[in-house]
């Protein structure tokens, strides 16, 4: 399921949740970084991409851009949710993060640091700069290629054209879609789309629409 994340305040770009044993989260996919932090948990079976990561405590999931993911059940997990819109990255902006991040003694005490602020009158001005503190620790440490130049040229394109490809899917659910529509929508090839919807979603056109159709029929 899509899921389409609220304009976010202008002052201060994020939303936070920090809860105790959350309910499921089906899967669903967004424009944002999801940033998931686990306090404590043993084997938390966490999905992105179809790929599936056991979550143990004082580790990190980071999902990217219009990435599935989802988690069945957190169990007795306390979390922190941190969702954030890409323009927070600047010229990095289409950039790439490890999706399993473990062992970070950094990541663990900028988190301990959001848990003991997040219910202060003022948590929004400091939370804001723990949130460029990670951004900046994700990107010296957890970019998927050492290389970011080559990750942003290269995969800012392929961001917009899934993007454009997403919104089609959207606004034609209750018709018969075609690759070959999206083809024409984003101007690549068929063959192209199939590869960079499925490099960046985690499934086929095919796939995502009969799960969006499912998820909706809910």
């Amino acid at each position: 399921e899509y899921e389409e994340i609220l304009v976010f305040d202008e002052k201060f770009p994020f939303k936070l949740i920090v809860s105790h044993s959350p309910s499921p989260m089906k899967a669903h996919w967004h424009d944002a970084i999801e940033l998931m932090y686990f306090y404590d948990t043993v084997g938390c079976d966490y999905m992105i991409k179809q790929n599936h990561y056991k979550i143990n405590r004082n580790e990190l999931t980071v999902v990217n851009p219009l990435e599935v993911h989802g988690c069945r059940d957190f169990g007795n997990a306390t979390v922190c949710c941190m969702i954030f819109p890409t323009d927070i990255l600047g010229s990095y902006n289409g950039i790439l993060f490890n999706h399993h991040i473990k062992n970070d003694q950094k990541i663990n005490e900028i988190f301990e640091r959001i848990r003991s602020i997040a219910s202060h009158e003022h948590a929004p001005f400091f939370i804001m700069s723990c949130l460029y503190e990670l951004a900046g620790h994700l990107m010296s440490h957890y970019v998927f290629d050492n290389d970011s130049e080559i990750k942003r040229s290269r995969y800012k394109p392929i961001f917009k054209a899934v993007d454009l490809s997403v919104d089609y899917i959207k606004k034609h659910l209750h018709e018969s879609i075609c690759i070959s529509d999206i083809a024409t929508v984003v101007n690549l090839s068929e063959s192209r789309v199939s590869h960079i919807f499925k490099e960046i979603t985690g499934m086929t056109v095919s796939e995502y629409v009969e799960n969006a159709r499912m998820n909706r029929a809910m």
